[in-house]
């Protein structure tokens, strides 16, 4: 008997989440890493699949500004809060509003006219056809 064969009664691990699902609710963001997990403990435990693996869930503001923040800034740009990495220098903003702009750039297959940039023309074949028949 072959490996694959379609009459070996041999069946890997992988089809054990293939089987279950979870009834979980997210009613925010999560990350994918947090949906994995909590299936694995959720319900992939009761199928004997383990996994070496930490987590930590944050879930306040004011768990986000517990302990040492190096490099990184609590924020409260989401619902719970997040944490994000500190600015290392000022904000920089470009703006390119007129041809002047567009033309002192390197302009790779675009051309600027009229305070616009647009891709450059290049030749093609348009072809038409027509179903004129039972075919």
């Amino acid at each position: 008997m072959k490996r694959g064969d379609a009459s070996s009664p041999c069946i890997g691990n992988e089809s054990k989440p293939m089987k279950r699902t979870s009834n979980r609710l997210y009613t925010v963001p999560f990350p994918a890493a947090q949906g994995v997990m909590n299936m694995l403990d959720d319900v992939l435990v009761a199928e004997g699949v383990t996994a070496k693996y930490a987590y930590s869930e944050v879930t306040t503001f004011p768990d986000w500004i517990a302990g040492t923040l190096s490099g990184t800034t609590a924020s409260t740009n989401l619902p719970n809060g997040d944490l994000e990495l500190t600015s290392a220098g000022s904000v920089v903003t470009v703006s390119e509003a007129v041809t002047a702009d567009f033309a002192a750039g390197t302009l790779t297959n675009t051309q600027s006219a009229s305070n616009a940039l647009t891709l450059k023309s290049h030749t093609g074949i348009s072809m038409t056809a027509t179903c004129t028949g039972g075919v």
